[in-house]
C-alpha cells in the first residue's frame, strides 16, 4: 500500500493479513526462522501475533491500530525499533520479505 502523506513524505506498507490468532514460525532451508513470510526472527519459540490483531481489544484508536497493524508482538509485548530490527529482551526480528517490494521500472515512485 502506498499513501501520500502530508509534509511531502510517502508511507509504503504491506497490508496486514487477517489472522484469527497466533502466527506460526517456519524454519527455512538455511536454518533461520521466518514469521509471516516477512520477518526473520532469532528465537521462534513463544507467541507471535500482529499488533493489529490485538489493537482494538487493547483500546487503540482505529488510526493507531491501522498504522501499527503489521507490527509483530512477541509473547504479548510490542517491540522497540533500533532502525534495523524489531527488538524485545532476548529476541529480535528483521524485515526480510521473500517477495520483493514494488520496484519502479522508470525511476523513483512519486
Amino acid at each position: 500500500m502506498i499513501e501520500k502523506r502530508s509534509d511531502g513524505w510517502t508511507l509504503i506498507t504491506r497490508e496486514t493479513r487477517r489472522t484469527a490468532g497466533a502466527l506460526r514460525p517456519v524454519q527455512m532451508e538455511d536454518g533461520r526462522w521466518r514469521v509471516d513470510d516477512r520477518w526473520i526472527v532469532d528465537q521462534p519459540e513463544g507467541s507471535w501475533v500482529f499488533l493489529g490483531a490485538q489493537g482494538e481489544s487493547a483500546g487503540l484508536h482505529s488510526l493507531v491500530s491501522r498504522a501499527a497493524g503489521s507490527c509483530l508482538t512477541w509473547n504479548g509485548a510490542a517491540p522497540d525499533f533500533d532502525g534495523t530490527a524489531l527488538l524485545w529482551p532476548d529476541n529480535r526480528a528483521f524485515f526480510s520479505p521473500r517477495r520483493p517490494l514494488a520496484v519502479p521500472v522508470n525511476g523513483p515512485v512519486t
